[in-house]
């Protein structure tokens, strides 16, 4: 079904689109998207608003107008004078936002009651966060891992698209916008009842819905992509749907990583975000290889944290039961009992990006990101597949001598230098992306004058020899350059010049 049909349950209305498109004619003609809302509040992520926060972030909105009255609404949950509301919404009564199911008016104040964040050109609606989360088919809103989804999409024009465990529906409202067609699944009616009208809200109504669990609503079909952020969350508990899949360790991560490329397309990528049980004598990536065995695809493999069992506890269970010492320790050892039961050694998390490739020997990278710094990297993930792609078929890096490479126009050498004995010493010189997976390496002087002499123009051997001119030893030049070319290629720091 799609998402005018009115048939999704929940607690918004479904059954005439119009004031839905109103509402977001309204919130364009305030301005209300992420650049100002983040600037108005003054926050690095608008999506974040702290317990106690509300009434300081009230006072940096005052005098924006119909922006700070939609702002404190609903983003601070903030109670708003009826007229004001009405105002800010030219066409929408404080009657009509009740009638969708978005606020209630008491005492003359409007109270929403769910929470409306701008991503991007984006407008989504979700459930309010915070300690308030208690029903177990909560709707999740804006998040870091739905934040990380986004980025590590392959972007490109395309067919079909599935988002999997769609949620509030952000990821197939972003794929419609290079995908001809898109199928959403989840177990949860009242996220499809969420997921719908975000997308009416944001002018995708005919995105595919279909209640089931992760792959079922979608068995024996094939995509170009494939996106899911699952509730991969190790957990005793079973108390949300968006957090909780109620199956055992890491085992709802290994089967979405298993069952993934049968709905693959030839040539069709998929990120799935995961986290698994680390155990302490194996690499980062050794479950995710395992996984992985025999799947046709190739694959790269992005760390993006590792938790000991008390971090990985503390982190799911202090917020709900803050200012309640005894809940805390209560819960605190229910997590570590589960984890030492099943004999998890510490938790990671990340994301698997695939690509669908019966044919020859598939391929496995594997990265730790950047702390910080990620961006939209759909581009930068294709340049990475494009060049293991070249690797892989090499007969011997001594090939890498005839290319002609060059910097990406988004990589950036800077030096690091400090003032010593009156004099200005380079403490280090550094490479870093300033887009996609913002990767960021130390180098040495003479890897920092090799990058400088890649422009495209001549080969590597060309450059080795220019700057091997005067050395005793060529060879050497040669042989320690080509490692340093392979790895600049990998992860996407230079490209192979056209022609």
């Amino acid at each position: 079904m799609g998402a005018n049909d009115s048939s999704w349950p929940g607690p918004l209305a479904l059954d005439d689109p119009g004031p839905i498109v109103a509402l977001r004619q309204a919130f364009t003609g305030a301005g209300f998207d992420g650049d100002a809302v983040r600037r108005s509040l003054g926050a690095h992520d608008e999506t974040v608003v702290r317990a106690g926060e509300a009434p300081l972030l009230r006072r940096r909105i005052e005098g924006l107008g119909a922006l700070g009255t939609l702002i404190a609404l609903f983003v601070l949950d903030l109670p708003v004078p009826v007229a004001e509301v009405e105002e800010a919404l030219p066409g929408l009564t404080a009657a009509r936002l009740e009638a969708l199911g978005l606020a209630a008016t008491v005492g003359g104040l409007v109270r929403t009651d769910v929470r409306i964040v701008p991503h991007g050109e984006l407008v989504i609606v979700s459930d309010p966060g915070g300690r308030g989360v208690s029903q177990p088919d909560h709707v999740a809103g804006l998040h870091n891992a739905s934040g990380m989804l986004d980025q590590l999409t392959v972007r490109r024009p395309i067919g079909t698209a599935l988002d999997v465990g769609t949620g509030s529906g952000i990821h197939a409202i972003t794929a419609r916008r290079h995908s001809d067609r898109v199928v959403a699944t989840d177990i949860n009616v009242r996220a499809l009842n969420f997921a719908a009208f975000n997308a009416i809200l944001n002018g995708t109504p005919d995105i595919e819905l279909r209640r089931g669990s992760f792959f079922e609503p979608v068995a024996g079909e094939r995509f170009d992509l494939l996106v899911c952020n699952p509730p991969f969350v190790i957990s005793p508990e079973a108390a949300f749907l968006f957090r909780d899949s109620g199956l055992e360790g890491d085992t709802v991560s290994r089967q979405l990583i298993e069952g993934t490329p049968a709905l693959l397309e030839e040539g069709g990528y998929a990120t799935v975000l995961v986290s698994w049980s680390q155990p302490n004598d194996e690499p980062w990536s050794a479950p995710l290889r395992r996984w992985l065995e025999g799947s046709g695809c190739d694959a790269i493999l992005l760390l993006s944290s590792t938790q000991d069992p008390l971090a990985h506890a503390s982190n799911w269970t202090r917020d709900r039961a803050a200012g309640d010492v005894d809940a805390f320790e209560s819960a605190l050892a229910r997590w570590l009992d589960y984890l030492e039961r099943h004999g998890i050694e510490g938790v990671s998390y990340g994301g698997v990006v695939l690509r669908r490739r019966r044919a020859g020997s598939n391929w496995i990278q594997e990265h730790v990101m950047p702390a910080s710094g990620l961006e939209a990297a759909g581009a930068h993930l294709l340049r990475m597949f494009e060049a293991q792609d070249y690797l892989a078929g090499l007969r011997g890096d001594e090939e890498l001598l005839h290319e002609r490479l060059a910097l990406t126009g988004t990589a950036r050498v800077a030096q690091h230098v400090s003032l010593r004995e009156n004099r200005w010493n380079v403490d280090a010189i550094r490479i870093r992306l300033d887009e996609g997976l913002g990767f960021d390496a130390e180098v040495d002087a003479s890897t920092a004058r090799f990058l400088a002499a890649l422009d495209g123009n001549r080969t590597v051997a060309e450059v080795v020899d220019a700057l091997a001119e005067g050395q005793p030893d060529r060879e050497q030049v040669s042989r320690s350059a080509l490692p340093v070319v392979r790895g600049l290629l990998e992860l996407g720091y230079v490209e192979r010049a056209p022609g």
